[in-house]
């Protein structure tokens, strides 16, 4: 995965913020001042905005690392939607792993409602230290309750079991170059529960790699080992569209 960062994390200024989720719950968190998200998501069903916002995000997210947060919004949006109008047990009792663009929002929502343990991996450990860690702070979750680990996938997989998790969660995960494509699904093979469920956030192309949506669900297809489900996409305004795309295991 690409680990983008304008700045050191620990030069970056810390904002306590809140993201409010379309049934009313909350998630505070710590991030840096730039990555205040939000507070909608726009999709491909309500493409009626400003010509503002339009113009602020064609033109943005190509160098703007802040779009990775965005990323992190829709996940949270369209978990929430899934918990509100499908099923309130998707994440009760289980263990999640969040991967990806990890900030701690995931797993925070997840313990909210219900989960039993949270992994979190990131591999810049500055942005762990200074912000993921005072989220879960803030949000007086137990140590019993999470795990943090840091270093490459190589390194997650040794802290892992097979078939551990239950939910992973994975806000951009696969903005990489697409030589890591084959190691990053075989790393959700390895980890996710045979009924476990993945919600996994990407644009359709990315300009700071050469990796890309298509290419990785073509590849997920040749592997023949997860159904796709695209959950949402973001507006046809968005030069990029943004999906956030569902992976369970194929049923044999």
């Amino acid at each position: 995965m690409v680990l983008i960062t304008s700045a050191k994390a620990s030069e970056a200024a810390a904002s306590s913020c809140k993201l409010v989720l379309e049934s009313g719950k909350c998630i505070d968190y710590v991030a840096p001042a730039h990555a205040n998200l939000s507070p909608e998501i726009q999709s491909e069903s309500n493409d009626i905005v400003s010509d503002d916002f339009a113009g602020r995000r064609k033109s943005s997210y190509a160098s703007d690392s802040s779009d990775d947060w965005e990323g992190v919004n829709a996940l949270c949006h369209v978990l929430d939607n899934i918990i509100q109008y499908e099923s309130d047990e998707i994440v009760d009792g289980q263990s999640v792993l969040e991967v990806g663009f990890s900030t701690g929002l995931p797993s925070i929502f997840a313990l909210a409602n219900g989960a039993s343990h949270v992994t979190l991996h990131c591999p810049d450990k500055e942005m762990l230290d200074c912000f993921i860690k005072a989220t879960f702070s803030r949000n007086q979750v137990k140590l019993s309750q999470r795990k943090f680990v840091t270093g490459d996938l190589d390194n997650l997989k040794k802290s892992t079991k097979p078939k551990q998790f239950d939910v992973i969660l994975a806000p951009e995960y696969i903005n990489a170059n697409h030589t890591e494509f084959e190691a990053l699904h075989d790393f959700l093979d390895y980890a996710l529960a045979p009924d476990g469920i993945c919600l996994l956030t990407a644009r359709t192309f990315y300009f700071n790699c050469d990796g890309n949506l298509p290419e990785f669900l073509s590849l997920i297809k040749s592997k023949g080992k997860f159904d796709v489900y695209v959950r949402w996409c973001s507006s046809k305004l968005d030069v990029v569209q943004r999906k956030v795309v569902q992976l369970t295991r194929i049923i044999r």
